[in-house]
């Protein structure tokens, strides 16, 4: 059996993937052998200086995160994947900035306009709902990831994130990040950990985490999740 069709039949029986991601992943891991020579096999993933010299010379992001993601989906969990997800995170947070510095006034003029009518809430109303609103525009327009805010937890170690199937947010001192374990293409991409490099987005949501806070207190209740109107179990009073 060539290296190949191990490949395949290792990612049919170990994961859930679809036919085209197992096709995408048994290329990669095809391509990495045949580039690095010699009788390579899932052992020699463990060469972390070798497979990091081979990924960055790979000519584009989408490349590297394509190949992590093969390595990902094919060693057992552990420090070895542990340590090839958070190479892949920064890959995914360099594809973000390239994505951002790229943008042309003249190509992203709705986006903009956009952005200019999703301003964060200003807190003169006292309805709850209205501020959950306005902020919650605020927030999914600048992040892709408006299908998955429901019900995310808020947390502040991330040792607590440990349910595969919850999102979660991440609220330290130091700073704020989205933990993704459970959206549309995690199959495929695995967890997502999305920083909050903006200052002025993070003074937005830790203005908005202090509110609610304050507000759900004088309510008897306490913050668990992070937006929508679903908070412990309950439904906000309008």
């Amino acid at each position: 059996m060539d290296y190949k069709q191990h490949i395949i039949d290792e990612l049919t029986n170990k994961t859930k993937l679809k036919p085209n991601s197992i096709k995408l992943y048994s290329i990669r891991l095809n391509n990495l052998y045949k580039d690095l020579g010699g009788d390579f096999n899932n052992k020699h993933l463990s060469n972390k200086i070798t497979i990091l010299k081979y990924i960055n010379k790979l000519k584009n992001l989408d490349s590297k995160v394509a190949t992590y993601n093969a390595i990902i989906k094919i060693i057992p969990d552990g420090e070895l994947k542990d340590f090839y997800s958070n190479e892949r995170i920064v890959i995914n947070q360099a594809k973000f900035e390239k994505y951002k510095n790229n943008m042309k006034n003249e190509k992203f003029i709705e986006y903009n306009k956009l952005l200019e009518g999703s301003p964060p809430p200003t807190y003169e109303d006292n309805s709850i709902k209205n501020i959950l609103l306005e902020f919650i525009s605020y927030i999914s327009v600048r992040h892709p990831i408006r299908l998955s805010l429901s019900d995310m937890e808020i947390i502040h170690q991330k040792k607590d994130a440990d349910d595969v199937n919850k999102n979660y947010i991440l609220v330290t001192q130091l700073d704020i990040r989205f933990i993704m374990n459970n959206f549309k293409n995690v199959a495929s991409m695995g967890q997502q950990v999305i920083s909050i490099t903006d200052k002025t987005e993070e003074d937005e949501i830790r203005k908005y985490y202090k509110y609610m806070k304050r507000r759900l207190k004088e309510q008897n209740d306490t913050m668990k999740y992070f937006l929508y109107n679903h908070y412990a179990g309950k439904i906000i009073p309008i």
